[in-house]
């Protein structure tokens, strides 16, 4: 299995109404699945605590020269988030790969969300898909 990788973007977003802004950041874990395990294995989660959300999916790339990127966008109480299959080589074997990650989107206000999961694969002439539209509520204790 291949080394696991990270990646960390803080953003940060203004709360609607209420004046005030808060850190909103999403790290996203990944590593790419053996093909094994790929057959066996389709991960589709959604969890909720204290400040937090997790999104556990795979994605499906037409190669395994890629990393995986994510962007959370916010508008009200809907949140975005943008799992994207960069392209990180030229001249890579064509043959199906798949990657497995959990996203953590924290710094959260307590509340109820609508949470979007869409994917995307760069260099790819398939639109970005939408594969999750689930509502959450974030606590604000554990």
């Amino acid at each position: 299995m291949r080394a696991l990788r990270s990646i960390t973007a803080a953003l940060a977003l203004c709360i609607a109404g209420c004046g005030q802004e808060a850190a909103t950041s999403v790290e996203i874990a990944y590593h790419e699945l053996e093909p094994i395990e790929a057959r066996e294995r389709s991960i589709a989660a959604l969890e909720s605590g204290f400040n937090v959300i997790c999104v556990k999916r795979v994605i499906r790339a037409p190669d395994s020269c890629r990393d995986l990127a994510a962007e959370l966008a916010r508008a009200g109480s809907h949140l975005t988030l943008r799992v994207t299959a960069r392209q990180t080589a030229e001249n890579c074997t064509p043959g199906e790969a798949v990657y497995a990650y959990t996203a953590r989107l924290g710094g959260l206000r307590p509340g109820r969300y609508e949470l979007q999961v869409v994917h995307s694969v760069e260099g790819s002439a398939s639109s970005p898909s939408i594969v999750m539209e689930h509502p959450i509520v974030v606590l604000d204790r554990p």
